[in-house]
């Protein structure tokens, strides 16, 4: 990680992947930065694990990776999809930067996220809450009665 302290590489010492992965977290700051930068890790690290340059790798790879992550790992959905963003963000931005011709990202298809839609109870499950606390009193009636 570079620090504001210490003096730039040029950029024609920096591989195309650092040029990437710097110049896409210098957009950001703080909570994010670190986020975007642990998430980068990981995929970084996966494409080490397989012998794969990141600035070369196919959608293909990214569907592995995905697969990884869910079935291996273990990651929910949304996890996958967040970790997805610094990844993606990252293709788009060598793109711009003529670092990569194409961005292997922009299609990858990621897990669908299943919310739960969480209705509010009905009138008779209230009225039910509401006999509930009256016959057992004080501090349950209150409760009850704070129509939940």
């Amino acid at each position: 990680m570079l620090h504001a302290t210490r003096a730039l590489p040029a950029l024609t010492d920096l591989t195309p992947t650092q040029q990437a992965y710097f110049g896409y977290l210098a957009n950001y700051e703080g909570n994010t930065r670190r986020l975007y930068e642990y998430h980068l890790s990981v995929w970084f690290q996966w494409c080490a694990d397989q012998g794969i340059d990141p600035m070369a790798a196919e959608r293909t790879h990214l569907a592995l990776f995905v697969r990884y992550r869910s079935e291996v790992v273990g990651n929910k959905a949304s996890t996958i999809n967040t970790m997805f963003a610094a990844i993606k963000g990252l293709y788009a931005y060598a793109v711009i930067e003529g670092l990569i011709d194409r961005d292997p990202a922009a299609h990858a298809r990621l897990p669908k996220i299943h919310r739960e839609r969480k209705y509010p109870l009905d009138r008779e499950e209230l009225r039910s809450i509401r006999k509930a606390g009256k016959k057992l009193g004080g501090r349950h009636w209150a409760l009850a009665e704070l129509r939940l």
